[in-house]
């Protein structure tokens, strides 16, 4: 689940609570498996908050290996692979959030 706010912070939440642990992964940090660890909230759930500039963000959560998109993200895209990337786009507008660097 993805939620975004006026001040340009996107919410993210993995709603798994038996994984461990779990990624937030996705083309704004070059599909690092390791470098955004999300948290385990008290619900149980997972949650990482990210500031991201504008534009469109492919996405996907990884845990122990496994690769899964976000079963209510706002849009998905395809990928290389034959399958789909959960999908978020940040709008130009929301305050507190640089512009995305050209790729």
């Amino acid at each position: 689940m993805v939620r975004k706010d006026s001040s340009g912070r996107v919410h993210f939440r993995f709603d798994r609570p038996t994984a461990e642990p779990v990624y937030l992964v996705g083309d704004f940090n070059t599909w690092d498996e390791r470098s955004h660890p999300m948290r385990r909230d008290r619900t149980g759930g997972w949650s990482l908050v990210l500031t991201l500039g504008a534009g469109r963000y492919a996405y996907k959560y990884y845990c122990r290996g496994d690769w899964f998109n976000d079963p209510e993200a706002e849009t998905y895209e395809p990928n290389a692979w034959g399958s789909s990337h959960s999908a978020v786009v940040v709008d130009p507008l929301a305050g507190g959030a640089a512009r995305r660097p050209a790729q």
